[in-house]
């Protein structure tokens, strides 16, 4: 549980830094924002759903979570440093297969490191946790952009996914 919850807030540091960072770093307004955000939404979505499959049979779920954590390490440190929205579009798709992969082996494999009468009780907890990360998450994205700058939720993000 301790890994959701930091990969959670990861997630949620990431998403509040991001719009941060498409705001203020490459002058995007609002709306182009709002729509990059749902490219990358609707991208992840797709992943998981026609993607995992084809990725299950090729890998197993455990490594196939470290290479989905390796891709979204690199993917959120190039785009820390993303110099131009072209640069940044080019990004979200290896952002959303990584994401998609996480989201996904990660409930695998949580389900299926317990007792079968004890998957309800884990998924109340991670679900729990992911609430708090998600109350956190901007708050945290919010003070540690106001003391280290626009760029920080999203370098913080990255660092704590892993190599």
């Amino acid at each position: 549980m301790a890994v959701r919850a930091v990969l959670g807030l990861a997630v949620h540091l990431f998403r509040q830094g991001f719009s941060l960072l498409l705001i203020y770093r490459l002058n995007l307004s609002v709306q182009t924002n709002g729509l990059l955000l749902s490219l990358q939404g609707l991208l992840t979505s797709l992943v998981q759903g026609l993607a995992i499959r084809p990725l299950l049979r090729r890998f197993q779920e455990p490594p196939l979570f470290f290479r989905g954590m390796l891709l979204l390490s690199l993917t959120l440190a190039l785009l820390a440093a993303a110099p131009s929205l072209p640069f940044l579009v080019l990004l979200l798709p290896p952002l959303a297969l990584s994401t998609g992969v996480l989201r996904t082996t990660y409930t695998a494999l949580l389900t299926t490191s317990v007792a079968q009468t004890e998957v309800g009780q884990l998924l109340g907890l991670s679900d729990a946790i992911m609430s708090a990360c998600r109350v956190l998450g901007p708050s945290t994205a919010g003070l540690v952009s106001s003391q280290f700058g626009y760029h920080a939720p999203v370098a913080i993000s990255k660092s704590r996914q892993g190599p």
